[in-house]
């Protein structure tokens, strides 16, 4: 079986870019948490970060193997928008317009007028 080796090369490339993107994203909502349990919410972001960065080098292996080089971009970040812990204890990004002082906080959001 012939591969496309343009478009394969291009894939995997944007998956490296993608799975880049994932280890910032991750990193960052990582530092956004707060509260008396961020320790395991923190640790679980981490874990994600590093998971993306092993399918990153995975795809980017691949590239190297087929004679390609590997790209240096990152994909799209999606913006920094406040983010709240979700049931669960998952730090998901808030909607577009949410309260844009509010910051990921272990057990609810925090804004800024929250003394504590």
């Amino acid at each position: 079986m012939e591969i496309d080796h343009d478009a394969t090369l291009k894939v995997l490339n944007e998956i490296v870019e993608l799975e880049l993107a994932g280890v910032v994203r991750y990193t960052q909502y990582s530092l956004m948490i707060f509260g008396h349990a961020r320790i395991p919410i923190m640790n679980w972001m981490r874990e994600q970060a590093l998971e993306s960065l092993g399918h990153a080098t995975q795809a980017g292996e691949e590239v190297t193997t087929l004679g390609g080089d590997v790209s240096l971009g990152i994909g799209e970040l999606v913006s920094t928008r406040p983010a709240s812990v979700a049931p669960g204890g998952r730090c998901v990004p808030q909607a577009p317009g949410a309260d844009r002082g509010a910051q990921c906080v272990a057990g609810g959001v925090r804004t800024p007028d929250d003394p504590h």
